[in-house]
């Protein structure tokens, strides 16, 4: 049976990011979801994005996550658009908001929270 670990809203923060894989690879779990907010408020965002790729299952895309790489965000707006450059932004803007799996025959859904402020607004 797949062991399934949920993290979410790293921030950019590589230091936490790289503690919470080694404990969760330490606990023999196979699988990790990412639910998103990967980058912005820490100055390692691209390095963040750069292991989510590496260990993650799934990745979502977070609410800060949009703001930070829409394609029509002009350079310089935030620093750390310009800092994970375009083909890390392009990756993060294409992510999905939900993802549905089975796990021991039940139908789940996780979702962002990007996904929900929409629909809370539309």
């Amino acid at each position: 049976m797949d062991r399934v670990a949920i993290i979410s809203d790293v921030h950019g923060n590589i230091t936490a990011l790289k503690a919470v894989i080694k404990d969760i690879e330490s606990r023999s779990i196979n699988k990790i979801f990412c639910l998103g907010d990967s980058v912005l408020k820490s100055c390692n965002s691209d390095l963040v994005i750069d292991l989510l790729r590496e260990k993650c299952d799934v990745i979502l895309k977070g609410n800060c996550d949009e703001a930070v790489t829409r394609p029509d965000i002009p350079k310089g707006r935030f620093w750390t658009r310009d800092l994970i450059g375009e083909e890390r932004a392009s990756f993060i803007y294409n992510l999905p908001v939900s993802y549905e799996f089975y796990m021991s025959r039940i139908f789940n859904k996780v979702i962002s929270f990007l996904s929900f402020w929409i629909r809370l607004c539309f």
